[in-house]
């Protein structure tokens, strides 16, 4: 936003004689002409019958997403260094001084605390590799193995138009990393219906047994702070990374660290964090469930 917009934003602090103005109003606005969201998407998909019985089918799925809507603060406090008469210049207790429009001009610029622009630039896209193994039903038994191979990224979390959204407003591109939903692996399989003949026929007739093994690759985990080191005002921040090994490896006895803990640093004052958007990966998960029925 620059500077002759923000000083149009100002008159909207004037009302008529009598009526008092709040001080520090959150404000959200859409620009005139933004775009609708949009999607392209394609496929392809082969499928080859290995005999009478088994089918292996393997699909390609890709989409681009375009215009989605984020909001992106546009009033954040701004970072002085040094002391102003003998007190940090810059801290957390003086955001609403340090905002863009109040440096601006302190006169109006004192009514609006947060500002909230909606932001229609923001992008993503999918490619995923579905596989699978399928045995149809025959010879009393059905079988179907599925794996999905895939990879989502963009500048997430885009839900809503709220702000605090974005670890640095001037810099909407350094949030672009995995989806929050990303699973890069998904296995599944099942099989159902078993009922033959001979020995295991005669000790397991009339029952019905049916597995499903199920595995999927943890879900991203975006760092954070956890205090607003770089004193905008926002509250996104995320720290630096100081340590090469982000996981533990494998548990040893009981105990069992996931993350490093001395993977992370706090960012330093008046800075922004190196770690990146959902750079972590939470634990996969592994689930078996049997249904016997008789």
């Amino acid at each position: 936003m620059g500077e002759r917009s923000r000083r149009q934003c100002l008159p909207f602090a004037r009302s008529r004689k009598g009526s008092p103005v709040p001080l520090a109003n959150a404000e959200a606005f859409l620009p005139p002409h933004i775009h609708s969201p949009s999607v392209k998407q394609w496929n392809a998909s082969v499928q080859h019958r290995l005999s009478d019985n088994w089918v292996v089918p393997v699909s390609y799925l890709g989409n681009q997403t375009s215009h989605l809507w984020i909001g992106n603060e546009i009033n954040p406090a701004v970072y002085t260094p040094g002391t102003c008469s003998g007190k940090p210049c810059s801290s957390t207790s003086n955001p609403q001084a340090r905002r863009v429009l109040s440096l601006l001009n302190p006169a109006a610029g004192h009514y609006y605390s947060q500002m909230t622009l909606g932001d229609d630039g923001i992008s993503a896209n999918y490619n995923g590799l579905l596989t699978s193994v399928e045995h149809r039903f025959a010879k009393h038994y059905t079988l179907l193995v599925t794996y999905t191979c895939s990879k989502c990224l963009g500048v997430a979390p885009v839900t809503s138009l709220g702000t605090g959204v974005l670890q640095d407003p001037n810099n909407v591109r350094g949030d672009y990393g995995l989806c929050s939903y990303d699973a890069p692996h998904l296995f599944n399989a099942s099989l159902s219906q078993w009922n033959g003949g001979g020995i295991a026929g005669r000790l397991l007739n009339h029952w019905n047994v049916a597995p499903l093994i199920r595995y999927q690759s943890g879900l991203p985990v975006n760092p954070a702070s956890g205090k607003d080191n770089s004193l905008t005002g926002v509250g996104n921040d995320r720290p630096d990374v100081v340590s090469t090994t982000a996981y533990t490896g494998p548990p040893h006895g009981l105990l069992y660290q996931f993350l490093n803990p001395g993977l992370f640093g706090p960012n330093a004052t008046g800075k922004f964090g190196n770690a990146g958007h959902n750079d972590l990966r939470a634990p996969g998960y592994f689930d078996v469930d049997v249904a016997v029925d008789a």
